[in-house]
C-alpha cells in the first residue's frame, strides 16, 4: 500500500520533469489518451465478440469490462481518458460536427455501457463541462465551436433519455431486488430474537440490542466479531436498515474507525494494514481518500492533500491570471480529467493505489503543470 500511494507524486514529479526537458512531448500524450482509448474500445469490442467479456459485476452478467482486471480503476482510467481523447479530436479536427459526434458516441458509448453509476457520471459531467468550454471558447476566442457543442450536448442529453436502459440503471434495479430480499430476511430475524430475548425478560436497551444479534452478526459479522454487539449497534445507532448494515464500504469505514477510538494514538501516523483484517477478511476502506487517512493518518492525508490542491491551485491562478489565453479546450479536457479521477478516488479505491490509474493521473496532472507554466518558450512551443 505504501509504495502504490507514494507512486503518485513520485511518478508525476517524473512526467513533470520530462515536460521540462521536453515541452513538445505535451501534445503526445493528448495523442496518447486517445491511442489508448481507441485500444479499450478494440479489446472490448472482441472481448464481447468472442463471448469473454468478463463483466464489469460478474455475479449479474452486467456491463462490459473487457479483458481488464479491476473495474473501478478501469472507470477512473476511462472517465480520464473521454474529455482529454475528445478535446483532442475536436481541436484536431477544427471542431468538425462529424468527428465530433462519432468521437462522443464511441467516448460516450464506452462509459455508457461499463455500467458503474461513476462511470455514467463521468459521461454526464463530461458531456455538460464540454458543452459549456465550447460555448465559452466561441464568444472568447471567436473559434467555430457552436456545431461541436450542440453535438456533445445531443449525445449527452440521447444518454440521460436512455438511462433507463443503460447497464447501469439494470444493476441499479438488480441490487434493488435484492436488497427488499435481504430486508425482508433482516426483519425475520429482528423479530424472532425480541421475541426471544422477550421470553428471557429482557427489556429497554437490552432488549433492543438482543434483538439485533443475528442480522448484525450475518451481515456485520467482522465489527461484531471484532468489537462486539453492543459497540457495533452503538456506531450503526441500531439501524436494521439494509442500506446501512448491508453497505460493505460503510462496514469497513465504520471498522477503521472503531479501532481508531481503541488506538488514538495512530490517526496522526495511520494503522498498520494488519489491523484491518478480522478472520482472514480485509476491512482496508473502499475509499481512497479515506484509506489514505487510515493508513498514513492525517500526517500522510494531509501531505497528499497539499499535492493535489497545489495543482488546483496553479488552475485557479492561471485562469485568474489570463483567463482568455489559458482557457482552452485542451486545459478544460485535463482540468475534467482531474475532476473525475479525484470523484473517483473519494468513493472507490480505484486511484490512489492503483498503479495503472496513478500512471494516467500523473500524466494528468504533469500536463496541468506544463499548461499552466508561464514562461514564454512553453507556451510557443505548444
Amino acid at each position: 500500500n505504501l509504495i502504490r500511494i507514494y507512486q503518485l507524486p513520485l511518478t508525476t514529479v517524473s512526467f513533470i520533469t520530462f515536460l521540462r526537458q521536453e515541452p513538445r512531448c505535451l501534445r503526445s500524450i493528448r495523442q496518447g489518451f486517445f491511442l489508448c482509448l481507441l485500444i479499450i474500445l478494440g479489446v472490448e469490442v472482441l472481448s464481447v465478440l468472442t463471448g469473454t467479456n468478463p463483466y464489469t459485476y460478474p455475479n449479474k452478467s452486467v456491463g462490459i469490462l473487457g479483458w481488464f482486471y479491476f473495474a473501478n480503476a478501469q472507470s477512473a482510467i476511462l472517465s480520464m481518458l473521454v474529455p482529454v481523447a475528445l478535446a483532442y479530436v475536436m481541436e484536431r479536427k477544427n471542431f468538425s460536427p462529424v468527428y465530433t459526434g462519432a468521437a462522443a458516441v464511441i467516448s460516450f458509448g464506452i462509459l455508457y455501457f461499463f455500467a458503474t453509476r461513476l462511470a455514467f457520471a463521468a459521461l454526464l459531467g463530461t458531456g455538460a463541462a464540454l458543452t459549456v468550454t465550447l460555448l465559452i471558447l466561441r464568444k472568447t476566442k471567436r473559434l467555430p465551436t457552436l456545431p461541436a457543442a450542440l453535438v456533445i450536448s445531443l449525445c449527452t442529453a440521447l444518454a440521460v433519455a436512455c438511462v433507463t436502459f443503460s447497464p447501469m440503471y439494470r444493476n441499479s434495479q438488480m441490487v434493488a431486488a435484492n436488497a427488499v430480499l435481504k430486508q425482508a430476511r433482516i426483519d425475520e430475524m429482528v423479530a424472532a430474537d425480541t421475541a426471544a430475548a422477550q421470553a428471557e425478560g429482557l427489556t429497554g436497551a437490552e432488549l433492543d440490542t438482543a434483538g439485533l444479534r443475528s442480522a448484525y452478526e450475518e451481515f456485520l459479522p467482522g465489527p461484531t466479531g471484532r468489537f462486539g454487539l453492543e459497540e457495533t449497534a452503538r456506531v450503526y445507532n441500531r439501524s436494521t436498515d439494509i442500506s446501512v448494515i448491508g453497505d460493505m464500504r460503510l462496514e469497513k469505514l465504520n471498522y477503521c474507525r472503531m479501532i481508531l477510538r481503541e488506538k488514538p494514538q495512530s490517526r496522526l501516523f495511520g494503522l498498520e494494514l494488519a489491523e484491518m483484517t478480522s478472520n482472514g477478511v480485509s476491512y482496508d476502506v473502499e475509499n481512497d481518500f479515506h484509506g489514505i487517512y487510515y493508513l498514513c493518518g492525517g500526517a500522510g492525508l494531509a501531505l497528499l492533500s497539499i499535492f493535489l490542491l497545489w495543482f488546483l491551485g496553479r488552475i485557479a491562478l492561471a485562469l485568474i491570471r489570463d483567463f482568455k489565453s489559458r482557457f482552452t479546450l485542451e486545459a478544460a479536457g485535463y482540468g475534467i480529467a482531474l475532476v473525475c479521477a479525484l470523484a473517483h478516488a473519494y468513493f472507490t479505491a480505484g486511484v490512489l493505489r492503483r498503479p495503472n490509474t496513478t500512471f494516467y493521473l500523473a500524466l494528468v496532472l504533469a500536463a496541468i503543470y506544463a499548461l499552466t507554466r508561464r514562461d514564454a518558450e512553453l507556451r510557443q512551443s505548444n
